[in-house]
């Protein structure tokens, strides 16, 4: 058997919208249950 080299690169989800997303397309903000743009 050969050894293999793995690598990897984890990304840790977070909801950190990038602004000009936010600036071009607002509906991708979440909302709250009191109709607040989080």
């Amino acid at each position: 058997m050969h050894k293999a080299i793995i690598r990897v690169i984890i990304g840790m989800p977070t909801y950190a919208v990038p602004t000009w997303l936010v600036r071009k397309y607002p509906d991708v903000l979440a909302i709250t249950l009191r109709g607040q743009n989080q």
